[in-house]
């Protein structure tokens, strides 16, 4: 009797054991994608686009569109490395660009999944602390 329950115990233990480290694998390729809070007028926006835990075979880039006054600013993102999963681009913002939020729309393709992330970016009068400079909503 007392073989079988400790038998039972390890096996259940075992079972424990596999299917926790089974559900606890980590999803492949997160996609994530970020813009400047906020940015001065005669500034720059920075547009920031990566995947975390990549695919090594898998394609990647990532492109812009920006929404100033004088219309919509489309940019490419430059890769951080040759195999790099991580994108990085600065748009500079006119000095005369109104004061208030900008829509930024930035396109990440990874693989065969295309996804379109919209920021918000709030443009501050120069000389104002980005820290606390107030955030669109």
């Amino acid at each position: 009797m007392r073989r079988r329950f400790v038998a039972a115990i390890a096996s259940l233990s075992l079972v424990a054991l596999v299917g926790t480290s089974a559900i606890a694998a980590p999803p492949a390729g997160m996609i994530r994608a970020r813009a400047s809070a906020a940015a001065e007028a005669g500034g720059k926006i920075l547009l920031k686009a990566k995947v975390i835990r990549p695919d090594q075979s898998a394609t990647f880039s990532a492109s812009a569109v920006v929404t100033l006054d004088g219309g919509a600013v489309p940019v490419d993102l430059r890769l951080a490395g040759k195999r790099s999963f991580l994108a990085l681009k600065k748009v500079a913002i006119p000095a005369e660009e109104s004061l208030g939020c900008k829509t930024v729309e930035i396109t990440v393709n990874y693989g065969a999944t295309t996804e379109v992330f919209t920021r918000m970016v709030s443009v501050v009068a120069e000389g104002t602390d980005l820290e606390t400079a107030p955030a669109c909503v």
